[in-house]
């Protein structure tokens, strides 16, 4: 019996994204520029709240999801949240005005978190309903649920490059600073962003930043404690760091090929847009600002071969690529497009398979 609940647990968050995709697909079929309705946003992002809820293992005692739960019933610990996240201790505190139960932040941070990608998706220009599908089937599709600082961080990244394509500049820097204080994280998207802008239009400067990345990922056991350095100084960050230092300030290596693995569907979709640039930067809005994020999307996912926690920088471009992705499916031809889609969607298909089907099996629930 207990299996059969886990199953349907694993079969609702699937179910789930096949409705939402189809919903999605239809609508947009509709009508491209409202793509999403207001009583459909409701609906699923209760269906989403709920999961977030009941996905958990029994008696939420181990993993994020366990530490969450007891920060935010637990008035004691009041300090330690606002030290490590004021973006979240501000989401608990007015929580805190109607509910100390912990389901009741589950809930409100999954559906917060549901409602402004969704939000993100209807105003990108370039975003199809593959978009969603990507998002919902990658690990960020979870993040809302356990992940929850950085959730909301990359949530408010993703509509900081929103607002700053829809020209809306001043929103766009606020957006990334609420981004910033939820997750220290965030600050790496400062300078990528900054080096996006000055490559876009110039395949020179886009080949010399991608040299210079070529570089730093064979380079990278060398030059560590220069990496250290730099990000010890922003704030919050040494705490981060510090479980991959050693006493003499070193990174401690710890080489873990899967890692590097499960991020096949962005390194695919980096090759193609590497490949496609002269075929499609004129046809594609912001192309070549979208092409260089991707390439940091590649490089921070290599480097977490060293070092796992350069796997979160990697998620604040993860958007950008499924961006070029749905739109890759929409402007190949023939059986290119279908090996595309088949590929990318069909790897993290497998991969969230295997994610949940290991959460379940081992946890009970996503921790």
């Amino acid at each position: 019996m207990d299996n059969f609940v886990l199953i349907v647990k694993i079969v609702y968050y699937f179910v789930f994204i096949a409705a939402l995709y189809l919903y999605a697909k239809y609508n947009y079929r509709r009508d491209k520029n409202k793509k999403f309705g207001l009583v459909a946003l409701v609906i699923f992002a209760i269906l989403f709240g709920i999961y977030g809820i009941i996905c958990g293992p029994p008696g939420e005692n181990i993993g994020d999801r366990a530490n969450y739960a007891m920060r935010f019933e637990n008035s004691a610990f009041e300090a330690s949240v606002r030290e490590s996240s004021l973006g979240l201790y501000t989401v608990e505190s007015v929580i805190h005005i109607f509910s100390n139960q912990s389901s009741v932040l589950f809930f409100v941070i999954s559906v917060v978190y549901f409602c402004i990608n969704i939000y993100c998706y209807k105003r990108l220009k370039n975003a199809t309903p593959m978009y969603l599908l990507m998002f919902f089937l990658c690990s960020l599709g979870l993040f809302g649920f356990y992940a929850l600082k950085q959730a909301m961080s990359i949530a408010f990244m993703n509509l900081a490059l929103t607002k700053y394509f829809q020209g809306k500049k001043i929103f766009a820097i606020g957006f990334l600073i609420i981004a910033i204080l939820f997750h220290e994280a965030a600050w790496v998207v400062i300078p990528c962003f900054i080096l996006a802008k000055l490559c876009n239009g110039s395949k020179n400067r886009q080949k010399f930043i991608y040299i210079c990345m070529a570089i730093l990922v064979a380079s990278f056991p060398l030059v560590s404690s220069v990496f250290v350095d730099i990000f010890g100084h922003i704030p919050g960050m040494t705490n981060q760091l510090s479980q991959y230092v050693d006493e003499t300030g070193s990174m401690l290596m710890d080489i873990n090929i899967f890692t590097i693995m499960k991020s096949f569907p962005y390194y695919i979709i980096t090759i193609v847009a590497i490949a496609c640039r002269d075929k499609f930067k004129d046809k594609i809005e912001n192309y070549d600002f979208l092409l260089v994020l991707a390439v940091f999307c590649s490089v921070f996912s290599v480097l977490s071969i060293y070092m796992y926690w350069m796997f979160r920088f990697g998620l604040y471009f993860y958007a950008p690529c499924f961006i070029l992705a749905s739109q890759f499916a929409l402007r190949l031809e023939g059986r290119n497009a279908k090996i595309f889609k088949v590929s990318v969607v069909g790897i993290l298909l497998v991969l969230m398979i295997k994610l949940l089907v290991q959460y379940y099996f081992i946890y009970g629930g996503i921790v």
